[in-house]
């Protein structure tokens, strides 16, 4: 844990917290981490210790009681500078050391039946899960979060929830389980008619489905509607929907249209510090390119992508990445190299389960092997 963390919990002020520490480092009962003089430290238990501290924890029931209240507060602070900052997923730096003390306070806030605290902690770890590519925990996340929201009767809170496990089935390829989820979800739309925001989340739920069913027309019909909603009021989700528009056209082969669209969203993507939608752009502009055997805009655009990506963390995107770089790789005619991302590619596709971008790149291998 950091020394703010153990402060606030311990409910003491700077100089008494700094003195205890300082003893109980010296007694050996608190062992402290730096990775180097410049990484803020951290303090942990040794196994004993805790089993000792617990057991005397177990005597102070008043303490205890107060003690995890404070521990929830200041776990709840960092998810309000999540939802404060939600497309800038460079914030999410601020969960990597973390993640497992948050992932503890959303177990007792379960226990405790704390339930606001229950979908607020879930709802920000299983942000963080998604964009880190750990899709597994995401979805246990997504289960404690549709287990409490029913529990309320909270219907808005359980179509969210819905739509979350939805995307990781869909970009999975999990279709007969994403096909359970977008009915669900549909079913659900007249509980988001209260405002655009929430309607055009359902709705861009339930293009992303059909966009994996291949239902390519259909995706495009509630992609429009999503952006009439929000071409004025959520700019963020707008581009977006834009963004998926677009790369319907570039598989579809109308790659200047597609062009004209990701030009415009990767210029406000960057106003708005969207940087999610800023590497897709740039990403699907260097696939573009290289269709047109641009291969020096192509590389320009993939190292602007990976430095994005790599800042954020997000094994999506750089598996995307890897494979778009295969095909440059493959222009300039070296195979060696593309080899090499081939095989970065396939690893975090296997990582991530996405099924059938698994299954493109391990058939190229097969063919150039051939």
């Amino acid at each position: 844990a950091s020394s703010s963390a153990l402060r606030a919990v311990a409910d003491l002020a700077s100089y008494p917290f700094e003195r205890a520490i300082e003893r109980l480092a010296d007694l050996a009962l608190i062992d402290l981490q730096q990775a180097d003089l410049q990484s803020a430290p951290r303090y942990a238990l040794h196994p004993l210790v805790r089993a000792f501290a617990s057991a005397r924890l177990a005597e102070q029931e008043l303490f205890e009681q107060q003690a995890r209240q404070r521990w929830l507060a200041c776990y709840l602070e960092i998810a309000t500078l999540i939802e404060a900052h939600w497309y800038d997923t460079h914030v999410l730096a601020v969960i990597d050391p973390e993640v497992d003390n948050l992932s503890a306070a959303l177990a007792w806030a379960v226990k405790i039946g704390r339930d606001g605290d229950v979908l607020r902690l879930s709802a920000t770890l299983g942000y963080y899960y998604y964009v880190r590519g750990w899709w597994s925990e995401q979805l246990q996340v997504n289960q404690l979060r549709l287990a409490t929201a029913r529990r309320l009767g909270n219907m808005l809170e359980e179509g969210y929830t819905l739509l979350n496990m939805l995307r990781i089935m869909a970009l999975q390829g999990r279709l007969a389980e994403a096909r359970q989820l977008a009915e669900q979800v549909a079913a659900m739309l007249p509980e988001a008619q209260h405002t655009n925001r929430q309607r055009s989340s359902f709705l861009h739920g339930l293009a992303i489905f059909a966009f994996a069913n291949d239902e390519v027309e259909r995706g495009r019909g509630l992609l429009r509607e999503v952006m009439q909603l929000c071409a004025e009021s959520d700019p963020y989700k707008y581009v977006r929907a834009r963004n998926w528009m677009a790369n319907s056209l570039l598989k579809a082969g109308q790659v200047a249209e597609a062009e004209q669209l990701f030009e415009e969203s990767l210029v406000q993507s960057l106003k708005i510090s969207y940087h999610r939608s800023a590497t897709f752009c740039q990403l699907k502009l260097a696939l573009a390119a290289i269709q047109r055997s641009d291969d020096q805009r192509a590389a320009q655009l993939l190292e602007a992508a990976l430095q994005r990506a790599t800042a954020s963390q997000d094994r999506r995107d750089l598996a995307i990445i890897k494979q778009t770089y295969v095909q440059l790789y493959r222009l300039r005619g070296d195979s060696l190299a593309a080899q090499v991302a081939l095989a970065e590619a396939i690893d975090l596709f296997e990582r991530l389960g996405m099924r059938r971008e698994l299954s493109d790149a391990q058939r190229y291998r097969i063919e150039a092997r051939s």
